[in-house]
């Protein structure tokens, strides 16, 4: 067409770059800040366009609005004027409209050499002379210009004499990232600004090496980065002054900033030198308080008195002597909430960005954490887009069955696993195997959901490919560990479950396996026990299954806690047949003879479980234990153990626990337990007795818990190296589970009800004894178990720290440091209830009938038939008697007849 042989006519080239022509009818006019703007939005649609990357996402709609309708019409205009727009279409006129912008971006703006030398020479005749980039700049290293920005906001206090980006209209040229980062001060120097501490800043070479030692990914560089968080949130007691009862000498707690700690690292380490700068303090004062509120009157002259276009949001800078509501906290007295002069290092300015980035862009628009992807776009729009916070990290949404049995993957932590393999350069990453685009950036670069979902995920290499590929139909998403070969090794695998894997069944075990013509006795298989499940596929056989079933099991890793816990998987249990007072008892566990519940304290394994299976018995008291005899014995119509022992053991070897359990009945003058059927399930039911069987109830008391808790008291410590004592109604399992983990009581029942406090801490708790203690119906005459209701829940103590400050409706609740908030430990902490479980067995129908005919009816039985017996026997003398007599009399009579002849 005309335009790819001529070129542009004259006139459009003069409307372009001659600054005469920029009126305000000239849309073309690059002198004007929004027609560069509206070229810069023009090169976004069309380099996407070209590439076929996203452009038509409504954040840049009006971008393909500018390119594609508006600009076109202009250039439309400029030609009509001329005269010479014969052949041209709109088409043509788009395509102009896009060469123009690359002209401006590419050839002119990146790659034009006069453009950075003249760039390059702007700045070296403005820039600070106390800095080390002073003179020093060129077109091969104008990039350093970032770095600057972010250490002292040079480059635009140096155009608009403003201290950062966010006083810049996020227009065009100026969008460079979210609104939610650009718009938040993201530099150190105006975050020194904003905290009142203007003279906190650094050299541009300063900058680099920091945000260069924040990117890296090695060993060295996350050594620095945990110094850097941990050092600046961490309180260390010395025997003065206490606050909140913390302070001893040796107390150590979280705080929200230390200004008074030691960043420095060891003289040896790589960033030792860099963790100097970060140990440099600054302190506040009153006649610091105005040259911040400069940046503000700066600001406001830039756009009132020289009518510049892109200062602007010039209130950030205003302090409480210009807006005492809303303005920067800074006076003549005071800083904040402290008087002056109050200390800040670099580190906590640090450290408060860091994890305010990490919140912010990892956890939140990273959708880590939030489930609404609007709140990646607007987290602070004009609609109030809130996150909801359970789509990972403290909380997280899942179906119960994939938390208990089918497993989850939690995408924070496959983020926090793939940065440990970035991290010691492992070369592979754990990848979702379905790539959802779920939200957009600014810029149409599409945010894909970090949930793995049913489709399961891939390890992949950067260079051997795919080394795992899990999903639910493979066994290998059921064991804890992913073996990726000979050459990486095992991982540890991100799916979590409580119970992983044990919803699996022999789909084949309803058949008749005795059956020899059974045909599908070799092609069984093993499934899911849930229908619908992606599991739920059969691809086991019968040898597999077995395998399987195996290694899951005797790996035993509680919580997906460490391994080598238990040494193998035997369980040894007496029979009863040496000493029948041993019946049931268990004095091995997984190959543990005792029970470690922290390095020094441990119990050795001795009672007897409570469980599924035909193995829950306790010492049989056979015929003293009957209530009552039909006929005496001995003398005594009762048995002498009816109301069977006092107490009795209770080892709960999967929860690490292990109880005398009292007897709650027999001694405390209760009505007795018993099982009787058919069931009356409403009052005005009257159905006569089918069977009943009278039993001992057991259950675990307030000692037991306490016994349970003093086994870890001043034994376990938190994060902090801190020791805290196990609160009453729970025990700790951190020994197996690998981190702070305990057992307890349902609803915090055992916690509310003698005398703790930690579940106060929650709203919709039900404590109830009857509903949520765990007790067991023994009965006496045969020591079975025949009643169970094993409930117990599993918490997770969360402390407040650098990751999780918010923990508690109000912080207020809890001012940190403190030991005052909990006398089980120093900090704020809570013992969050991860799940409860009621785990129920009772003898049915039919087995209690059997039960009481070939037991209970013995006395009965034996009445009768001592009855039957002497009543005979009582017959047989009676006739006997009678015969004799007879035959007596008849001798009688007759001998006297002889003697009488």
């Amino acid at each position: 067409g005309p335009y790819d042989t001529q070129g542009l006519n004259l006139d459009v080239i003069q409307n372009i770059i001659d600054p005469m022509r920029a009126a305000s009818w000239n849309y073309l006019s690059l002198y004007k800040e929004e027609n560069m703007n509206n070229f810069k939005d023009i090169y976004d649609h069309c380099a996407k366009k070209e590439t076929g990357q996203p452009y038509q996402c409504p954040s840049m709609r009006s971008f393909e609005d500018l390119a594609a309708t508006e600009y076109p019409q202009h250039f439309n205009n400029t030609y009509l004027q001329s005269g010479s727009s014969a052949g041209y279409t709109k088409e043509i006129f788009f395509t102009m409209g896009c060469d123009v912008s690359k002209w401006i971006f590419d050839a002119w703006g990146k790659n034009s050499v006069y453009v950075k030398r003249s760039t390059a020479a702007w700045y070296n005749q403005r820039w600070y002379p106390d800095d080390s980039m002073y003179g020093a700049f060129n077109e091969t290293n104008l990039h350093m210009l970032g770095y600057a920005q972010w250490g002292n906001g040079a480059p635009t206090k140096l155009l608009f004499r403003v201290p950062s980006v966010t006083n810049i209209k996020r227009f065009g040229i100026w969008r460079f990232s979210r609104k939610g980062t650009q718009l938040k001060l993201p530099e150190f120097y105006a975050r020194g600004q904003k905290w009142a501490y203007p003279k906190m800043n650094m050299t541009t070479f300063q900058a680099k090496e920091v945000l260069d030692a924040l990117a890296e990914d090695s060993v060295e560089a996350y050594d620095f980065r945990r110094n850097l968080i941990h050092k600046g949130t961490t309180e260390y007691g010395t025997g003065g002054e206490l606050f909140n009862g913390f302070g001893f000498e040796g107390d150590v707690s979280f705080i929200k900033e230390n200004p008074f700690a030691n960043f420095t690292l060891p003289y040896h380490h790589k960033y030792h030198k860099l963790s100097k700068w970060l140990d440099e303090g600054y302190m506040s004062g009153a006649d610091l308080c105005p040259v911040v509120e400069k940046n503000y009157h700066d600001c406001t002259e830039e756009v009132e008195k020289y009518k510049q276009f892109w200062p602007t949001r010039c209130g950030e800078w205003m302090t409480l002597n210009l807006d005492p509501a809303f303005g920067i906290q800074c006076n003549n007295v005071r800083i904040w909430s402290q008087s002056h002069p109050w200390p800040k290092k670099n580190g906590n300015l640090l450290e408060s960005i860091i994890t305010e980035v990490m919140w912010e862009e990892v956890m939140k628009k990273g959708l880590l954490t939030c489930a609404n992807p609007s709140y990646v776009q607007e987290p602070n729009g004009p609609f109030e887009v809130s996150c909801s916070y359970d789509k990972g990290g403290m909380f997280i949404k899942q179906k119960a069955r994939d938390i208990l049995f089918e497993g989850f993957t939690d995408p924070f932590v496959i983020k926090v696993m793939n940065a440990e393999f970035s991290m010691l350069k492992r070369g592979f990453q754990i990848v979702c195997n379905k790539q959802e685009e779920i939200t957009y950036l600014y810029d149409c670069t599409p945010v894909m959901d970090p949930q793995c979902g049913e489709e399961g995920f891939s390890v992949i290499h950067e260079t051997d490919g795919v080394l795992a590929n899990m999903t639910r139909n493979t066994r290998e998403w059921y064991l804890h560990e992913i073996d990726l070969g000979p050459v990486h090794g095992k991982i540890d695998s991100p799916v979590f479950a409580t119970y992983l894997g044990q919803l699996w069944k022999d789909s084949g075990m309803n058949t008749n396996t005795s059956d020899p013509d059974n045909k599908d006795l070799n092609s069984r298989t093993v499934q899911s026990a849930i229908r619908g499940s992606m599991s739920a596929k059969p691809n086991f056989n019968t040898t597999e299954n077995i395998i399987w079933q195996k290694e899951r099991t005797c790996a035993k890793r509680y919580m997906g806690g460490p391994t080598s816990v238990y040494p193998n998987c035997t369980i040894t249990m007496e029979t009863g047949r040496n000493e029948l007072d041993n019946l049931g008892r268990v004095t091995n566990y997984y190959g543990n003879s005792s029970i470690y519940i922290t390095p020094s304290s441990s119990f050795m394994v001795d009672g007897n479980q409570i469980s599924d299976g035909a193995y829950n018995n306790y010492f049989p008291f056979l015929w003293e234990g009957f209530r009552s005899y039909d006929l005496q014995y001995r003398s005594r119509a009762s048995g002498l153990s009816y109301k069977g022992n006092s107490s009795l053991k209770l080892f709960v070897g999967d929860e690490l626990l292990q109880f005398r359990v009292p007897n709650v009945e027999a001694f405390d003058g209760k009505k007795p337990t018993k099982i009787k059927w058919p069931k009356r399930y409403r009052f005005y039911d009257n159905t006569t007795a089918e069977s009943e069987v009278m039993l001992l109830r057991y259950q675990i008391s307030k000692e037991g818990w306490l016994e349970a808790a003093e086994l870890a008291h001043d034994l376990e410590y938190d994060y902090y190296g801190m020791p805290y004592k196990t609160p009453i109604g729970m025990s700790s399992t951190r020994s197996q589970s690998g981190f702070s983990t305990t057992i307890g009581t349902p609803h915090h029942y055992g916690n509310a009800f003698w005398g703790g406090g930690e579940w106060v801490q929650f709203r919709g708790l039900e404590p109830n004894e009857v509903n949520h203690a765990t007790r067991f119906d023994v009965e006496p005459l045969t020591g079975t178990v025949m009643r169970i209701a094993k409930r117990f829940q599993i918490n997770i103590r969360v402390e407040r720290g650098p990751l999780m400050d918010n923990i508690i409706s109000s912080q207020e609740r809890c001012v940190v440091p403190t030991r005052n908030f909990n006398p089980n430990g120093a900090g704020c902490f809570i013992y969050f209830p991860l799940l409860w479980y009621d785990d129920q067995r009772i003898y049915e129908r039919a087995e209690t009938k059997k039960f009481v005919e070939e037991y209970l009816t013995r006395p009965q039985e034996i009445m009768l038939n001592t009855s039957f017996s002497v009543t005979f026997a009582f017959f047989v003398v009676v006739m006997s008697t009678l015969g004799w007599l007879v035959q007596w009399k008849k001798w009688r009579t007759f001998k006297a007849r002889i003697f009488l002849d």
